[in-house]
């Protein structure tokens, strides 16, 4: 029985992944080290700990992860204000759904707090959620359980009883490892064969996965 939902942010509620990769691939330009938002996918659904030790390893200092990190973010700043935050398709009728359902809800995302309470303001999501659970929240981030069971902690619900939505395999291992149901909206990587066994349901869009959990629900 499904009676809580756990929902990723970026990939997965916002469509903020591929605007990434265009950042990085103008950063790398712009400071000389040429594109590398390939490096994205790797990333994906990783904390800010993990994105740091990658790109040490990457450019060993130069440029900064610090310098990365605020040239993206001034990126992402100057594209909202031009053409607002973009959202998922089906997003707010599966919100609004699980309101109508008595279906708890958190947002587990491996972004700090700040931003993402920021963004989800913005966009009008926040309000349909019950609880957050942010990047800076835990100790250990995704592919670790812990984000996941601190959020069905906040909601009083068994780790059994919840539903992981996410869009990376590193959310997608946390939830398997959290006992819980993770159904995977692929959105810049699909599953491997590993990331497959361990899926309740792959969906094409969020607008699909009404239909999953009234199918588990039956």
């Amino acid at each position: 029985m499904i009676k809580a939902v756990i929902f990723d942010m970026d990939g997965l509620m916002l469509d903020t992944e591929r605007l990434t990769v265009k950042a990085w691939d103008q950063i790398g330009e712009d400071l000389g080290v040429g594109p590398f938002g390939y490096m994205v996918p790797p990333l994906i659904g990783r904390n800010r700990a993990a994105n740091q030790a990658f790109m040490q390893d990457q450019f060993h200092g130069n440029p900064s992860f610090e310098t990365i990190l605020e040239l993206k973010e001034e990126y992402f700043r100057k594209y909202f204000a031009e053409h607002g935050i973009p959202v998922k398709e089906g997003l707010f009728d599966l919100l609004k759904w699980l309101k109508e359902a008595d279906i708890r809800t958190s947002v587990a995302t491996s972004t700090v707090e700040e931003t993402a309470r920021e963004e989800l303001t913005e966009t009008g999501i926040l309000p349909y959620f019950d609880k957050m659970v942010c990047g800076n929240m835990v100790k250990n981030g995704k592919p670790a359980p812990d984000i996941f069971l601190l959020a069905a902690e906040k909601l009083g619900v068994a780790p059994e009883n919840c539903m992981v939505l996410e869009d990376s395999p590193s959310g997608i291992r946390a939830a398997f490892a959290a006992g819980m149901h993770p159904v995977m909206v692929p959105d810049l990587v699909q599953p491997d064969e590993e990331i497959t066994a361990m899926l309740t349901r792959k969906v094409d869009s969020l607008s699909c996965v009404r239909a999953v959990i009234e199918e588990l629900n039956r």
